[in-house]
């Protein structure tokens, strides 16, 4: 993609990985639900704060977001990952809430990456309208051509949403 593209925005055009939230949210939700776990609990309410942050930051510019985040959703971030540590050991190691807080964990800078840029969404739940339009390819398939065509999707959407004004793909 990168050959395309003058070098002043080859240079700058870098793409990096943001998870989910709501991912991370839905282990610990389906955790509570199903057993009532305290800790689950816990983690929903923590997450619901981070929620609240950005409720209150929508629309705003991605400097204002990111300021904002700054100083009101990285503190809670940064108590957040010894918590989840620390209950990952006093938690049974296969049991479901490990599990859940192992996925939090192994995503953890992913998990954070909307702090350092107030254009990443933490929760992409909304975005799943832009994709749409390119089919099922996109879902989580076991196949390797399948597995190819979501990358090359992906790849296709991302260089639209950097670029809309550059509409001619190689065939």
């Amino acid at each position: 993609m990168s050959a395309h593209l003058p070098k002043s925005k080859r240079d700058a055009t870098v793409i990096v990985l943001a998870a989910c939230w709501a991912h991370a949210r839905r282990k610990f939700y389906d955790l509570h639900e199903a057993t009532g776990s305290p800790i689950a609990a816990e983690a929903l309410r923590r997450i619901a704060e981070l929620y609240a942050i950005e409720r209150s930051i929508r629309g705003r510019t991605a400097d204002a977001r990111r300021h904002v985040r700054n100083t009101s959703a990285r503190p809670l971030i940064e108590m957040m990952k010894p918590w989840l540590e620390m209950e990952l050991g006093r938690v049974p190691p296969a049991g479901p809430l490990a599990e859940a807080i192992r996925y939090a964990l192994a995503r953890w800078p992913a998990l954070t990456r909307f702090l350092d840029d107030g254009r990443i969404e933490p929760d992409i739940r909304g975005l799943g309208r832009w994709r749409r339009p390119m089919g099922n390819h996109l879902l989580p398939h076991r196949h390797r051509k399948a597995q190819q065509r979501r990358a090359l999707c992906l790849a296709t959407s991302a260089r639209r949403l950097l670029y809309p004004q550059q509409q001619t793909f190689a065939k």
